[in-house]
Order: structure tokens, then sequence, then C-alpha cells
């Protein structure tokens, strides 16, 4: 399963996050870091999802990310199918941010003349930036556009592939998916 198809997923609330969960904890500069690792090819890591037609408290990714927010929990009273996050939710809320919502209040942007070739594999290569709108346009030399526009303009319909380790019936299989 491509990413693009995962954060879609998140986005149609087909994969949700258990009651258990642990609230959003990375900090802002955690997120362009993993999309450089995601640019540059590199394995970002699997995520675990449990299928599911239990009536289950759950909560959606939150789309518009604030430190100590509350979360509103649903139940699957209705017991539809659902795709619980047992692990990967930070790096899954991570990218549902810097795709299609905001960190505090603020966008996600790529220089879109970055991608240096360097020897340091520690260095990053592509540089994102978390920047409300008039930051983006205002006094700024570097060409920023945000990831949704970015992601337009190149016209990229998916993104590398992750591996998913999903629980179905109690029994744990593992998914290459290309």
């Amino acid at each position: 399963m491509s990413i693009i198809n995962l954060l879609n997923q998140i986005k149609n609330e087909e994969v949700v996050l258990p009651a258990i969960q642990r609230n959003f904890v990375w900090p802002e500069d955690k997120a362009p870091r993993l999309l450089d690792s995601i640019m540059r090819g590199y394995p970002s890591g699997i995520a675990l999802l449990w299928e599911t037609y239990l009536d289950l408290q759950y909560r959606t990714f939150d789309g518009a990310f604030h430190p100590g927010q509350i979360h509103d929990f649903k139940e699957n009273k209705r017991k539809k199918k659902l795709k619980l996050v047992l692990d990967g939710q930070q790096r899954l809320q991570s990218l549902y941010i810097a795709l299609y919502g905001s960190y505090k209040g603020k966008s996600l942007y790529l220089d879109v003349l970055s991608g240096r070739d360097s020897d340091d594999v520690a260095e990053e290569k592509y540089d994102f930036e978390f920047l409300d709108k008039a930051a983006s346009r205002n006094g700024r030399t570097k060409p920023w556009r945000s990831m949704w526009t970015a992601r337009l303009a190149a016209g990229v319909t998916g993104c590398p592939s992750i591996s998913l380790r999903r629980c179905k019936s109690g029994q744990q299989q593992h998914k290459k998916h290309s």
C-alpha cells in the first residue's frame, strides 16, 4: 500500500486511532526530517494496523494539530470495518499533517529548488519548513510551495511504498507492497 493511499484512508476515517493510543508528541522538526528520508527513498518504518468490526472507542487523526488539544472519541456501535493503528501513529500523524493539515496553524512548505547532493547522509537534502501563509510569501528568497501544491504541480499520484503488518483475527501477516 502506498503512503498516499494510507493517508487517504486516514482522511476518509477508515484508518483511525484506538482510544488507548497516546497523543501525538513529535516536535515540529521531525515531520520535515521524515519527509526528507522518504524523498531520499530511505525506509520509513512500518505501520501495524488491526482490522476489526468490534464496538471500540476510537478517534480520528488530527488535521489541525495544536499541543494539548482534547480529543473527541467515537464508538463503533454500527460495527463498521475500522483499521486501528497499533504502531506507527507518530509517523502517520506527521505525514497526515504534512500533506493535509497544519501544525500549530502552519502548513508544511517545500523549497522546490532544494534537493542538493551531499556526501553527508546525516545532512538534510530537501528543505521543508512549517510556515504560515504570510511567511511563505513575504520576505523569503526561496521558492516555497505548499506540500499540496508541490504534489499537484509535480503530478504525483503516489509516494514511495511502505510495508504494513495487518492483524486479522489475531494472526499477523507481513505484506510487502511495491
